[in-house]
């Protein structure tokens, strides 16, 4: 068998192939470089993307490493308050977005808690006396916390929405003072930046003092909207009822339903 003597050399080109096929190429040195390994940094996977052979004429290291923004399709914040109810930005639902502070959460047995939700309850600490009864109307005023979430309570007599929704309020005052059989009428405002609601009561009989008057009301608000409560009583000579005070007594209550 008669083996020429190569004589021409160039630069070696492996290409990795589907099949084989035999090359033009002239001899290899015992000492010559053929490129293996693709220095070519990874592209980004990209979820639900349609798949695809490739194109690339060198192998990829093992231990490389492919960007992947939104593997799975869903992409979280950088941390977040353990059992916190999952929450999309925006309408793609690629990302999950976090809170800035009082995400809702959700117990492993099931009960929510919203620790930002606006919820409060205020009651008046002292009798305020001689406020209305030949009608003057009184702003009544409930200064002391029970509790308060969110709440935009001023901690005297306003209410501001910080959120906008659908409230409910409620509250009891109780009402003394005046002379039996002194007036014939009284009302319970609510005066809202959106409208006013109203609960009418009268004394009854010859008693003086009438005790607790409730009243509430579901009403929507916008964020900033105020509310008051307003107290006022006609028929008296003069403004001789009292709003008693202490926490079982007159009240004011307000929770972010929806």
């Amino acid at each position: 068998m008669n083996i020429n003597n190569p004589t021409t050399f160039a630069t070696p080109s492996l290409t990795y192939s589907t099949s084989n096929s035999s090359g033009t190429a002239g001899a290899l040195r015992a000492d010559d470089t053929i490129a293996v390994f693709d220095a070519t940094v990874p592209g980004t996977i990209t979820p639900a993307a349609s798949a695809a052979t490739g194109s690339a004429a060198i192998a990829a290291r093992r231990d490389h490493v492919h960007g992947a923004t939104t593997i799975g399709n869903v992409v979280g914040p950088g941390s977040s308050v353990d059992n916190t109810l999952v929450r999309y930005s925006g309408a793609s639902g690629l990302l999950i977005q976090g809170y800035t502070s009082g995400g809702p959460t959700v117990s492993d047995t099931g009960v929510m808690l919203q620790s930002a939700q606006p919820c409060f309850r205020y009651y008046l600490a002292s009798d305020d006396t001689g406020v209305t009864g030949d009608g003057t109307v009184y702003t009544c005023i409930f200064d002391t916390e029970t509790f308060a979430r969110g709440s935009g309570w001023d901690g005297t007599s306003t209410f501001t929405a910080t959120a906008t929704g659908i409230y409910l309020f409620l509250g009891s005052l109780e009402i003394g003072g005046g002379t039996a059989g002194g007036w014939n009428a009284g009302t319970i405002d609510m005066i809202m930046t959106a409208g006013t609601t109203r609960k009418t009561f009268r004394q009854p009989g010859s008693q003086a003092d009438i005790g607790n008057i409730d009243f509430g009301t579901i009403a929507p608000m916008t964020a900033d909207d105020t509310l008051q409560v307003q107290l006022t009583i006609s028929g008296e000579a003069s403004d001789n009822i009292n709003v008693n005070g202490v926490a079982t007594r007159t009240w004011f209550a307000a929770y972010l339903l929806a």
